[in-house]
């Protein structure tokens, strides 16, 4: 005999998992057609490894959703898919993972058990949440334009800067917000947050190690691509440029940093298992 209880437990467990499913979709099917491949790479590595997590546990999660709490949820999502209809900004791609899974989880557990889910959460927020808060407070222009000019001097080029202008023998470039690579360095550090809390760290040095890192590579990986750039500022150079700026050069670099960051904490994981040496008597 069946037990309806158990068949209408699984048939809305389904029904939830399709919906998230649908949701994740819907962002990165909006995140592909803004053009942002860092952004889409990163935020379909964040998607798998949370989608993942929690399908693992999806007999596990609790259905204790009241009224109040689905609510709640509902006045959440239902804003943000109809504000997802048009072609949305780069701000509101930032917002919508944590946003929607926020919604998502108080529709299904309810806002009482959020607690259980502050992994997912945390790894969410970090991907866009603070992008979109602290990039009109911080200008990270000047310093990126100092240190290519600083590489390119190191090299033996002959180069000038003035603000974030960089003067070379082929011309002039101007190192704008776009440019500056703070974008490279919150996709980095999200990753760095998603590595600690998906593989932790009992190091509290490397704990602390980690999010450094992130940005150290970020930052030096992206102030190399802009010294290229100055470098192939010329008219004959256009089609170079514009391969290193926006082609696929630029992602090459994204590619690079990625990379860097993930066998650099493979191998703190690795040494992180290690017992630690013998104290010395005597």
């Amino acid at each position: 005999m069946v037990n309806v209880g158990q068949h209408w437990d699984y048939v809305i467990r389904w029904l939830l998992s399709a919906i998230a499913f649908g949701l994740i979709a819907i962002h990165l099917t909006l995140t592909w057609r803004t053009g942002n491949i860092n952004f889409l790479a990163v935020s379909a590595i964040v998607w798998f490894a949370v989608g993942s997590r929690l399908w693992q546990q999806r007999q596990a999660l609790p259905l204790n959703s009241g009224m109040v709490s689905s609510l709640v949820g509902l006045i959440i999502l239902l804003p943000m898919l109809i504000r997802s209809l048009a072609l949305p900004t780069s701000n509101f791609l930032g917002v919508y993972p944590f946003g929607m899974a926020l919604g998502w989880l108080c529709l299904t557990s309810g806002a009482g058990k959020l607690w259980c889910y502050w992994r997912e959460l945390t790894v969410l927020f970090c991907l866009g949440v603070p992008k979109v808060v602290l990039t009109p407070m911080v200008d990270f222009s000047p310093i990126t334009a100092k240190f290519s000019t600083f590489l390119l001097w190191y090299s033996g080029f002959e180069v000038q800067r003035l603000g974030t202008y960089i003067t070379s023998a082929s011309g002039r470039v101007d190192v704008n917000m776009g440019c500056s690579g703070l974008d490279v360095i919150f996709y980095l550090l999200s990753l760095s947050v998603l590595c600690l809390l998906m593989f932790p760290l009992y190091r509290r040095w490397f704990q602390v190690l980690t999010p450094l890192l992130a940005v150290a590579i970020a930052f030096i990986t992206n102030g190399i691509r802009v010294a290229i750039l100055a470098m192939l500022t010329g008219p004959s150079n256009r089609g170079a440029f514009d391969y290193w700026h926006t082609g696929e050069g630029s992602l090459l670099f994204a590619l690079m940093a990625v990379c860097l960051l993930g066998g650099s904490y493979a191998l703190m994981l690795d040494h992180d298992r290690l017992p630690p040496p013998p104290e010395r008597v005597g």
